[in-house]
């Protein structure tokens, strides 16, 4: 039996439908709320107070494995919520770590590989659906993830284009400082104390925005958002265009490596006589020779 009640979710804010555990909503997530509700059949379905801090995180069945040098590690590929779920103008809650709601080194990993897989930059765990003070940022081979940032000091301005994995194609001059001094905590529940700038400030202060509910898009006028929503599209068209050209010379290197390491492996090898081999001309018998082409009867 589900219950149709007339509340929203807490965390995505999506009207919910509830059974004995379950919320049925946006987020798929498990809550407790205030509410009794009585079912259709006249039995009650008891709900216990709605906990201030998020349900636990549950890995799905779709999980994978990493295989390092210092050991493996399970992750998953999430799910990206679209631009108008209400989660993302939701300020997130801090990850505790004296309850932890779920495997942090879990969650952290599977956001930097939904953060490659997506060639991004940065990822915040509310644009998957997680209502965790998390993201991950970072490129190339090197990634990290940043628990419950604080902001200590900001300095400098400059305007930069911004992209954002929520909104593919569509790019927006933001004002960022250029100099940051931060505090947060890393996946094994190490405080950091770090200084960044230029771009890796502007990240940064990009996905902290995420987890107080802050949308690039709120950061521009409204005339110059929609003269950039236009361009989405030309936009997209140029970054798969690249993409294409980008795996054709990956695949072209690719081969050329193959083809350099197969010579490599070739002339290795000990040498030898290549055998003997006799071309006979018109009315030359090759039948009873070892090795000989007769070629007097060839057309190609």
């Amino acid at each position: 039996m589900i219950t149709q009640i007339t509340k929203e979710c807490s965390i995505c804010g999506a009207p919910y439908y509830l059974d004995k555990q379950t919320c049925h909503c946006n987020c798929g997530s498990l809550q407790k709320f205030v509410d009794k509700v009585t079912g259709s059949n006249d039995e009650d379905i008891s709900v216990i107070g709605k906990s201030n801090s998020p349900m636990p995180f549950f890995p799905s069945e779709k999980r994978r494995k990493i295989i390092g040098s210092d050991g493996s590690w399970e992750f998953e590929y999430f799910n990206l919520v679209n631009e108008f779920d209400p989660i993302l103008q939701r300020p997130t809650q801090e990850w505790n770590f004296e309850n932890p709601p779920g495997d942090l080194r879990y969650i952290s990993i599977s956001l930097i590989q939904t953060m490659v897989k997506n060639n991004g930059v940065g990822l915040a765990a509310n644009q998957v659906g997680l209502p965790y003070s998390i993201f991950v940022m970072g490129a190339g081979q090197y990634a990290n993830a940043i628990i419950n940032p604080k902001i200590v000091k900001i300095s400098g301005e400059e305007i930069g284009v911004e992209g954002c994995l929520t909104f593919p194609g569509l790019y927006l001059k933001i004002k960022r400082g250029t100099h940051i001094e931060v505090e947060f905590y890393d996946m094994n529940g190490v405080k950091q104390i770090k200084t960044f700038e230029g771009l890796t400030a502007r990240i940064f202060l990009h996905e902290y925005d995420h987890l107080q509910g802050i949308v690039y898009t709120g950061l521009v006028s409204k005339f110059n958002l929609q003269k950039q929503r236009e361009k989405v599209k030309s936009n997209l068209k140029r970054i798969r265009r690249a993409k294409e050209e980008n795996d054709r010379k990956l695949k072209i290197a690719s081969l050329a490596q193959r083809a350099s390491a197969l010579k490599k492996s070739i002339s290795q090898q000990p040498k030898t006589a290549p055998p003997t081999i006799t071309i006979t001309g018109a009315g030359q018998s090759s039948n009873n020779d070892v090795g000989v082409i007769d070629l007097s009867t060839y057309n190609g």
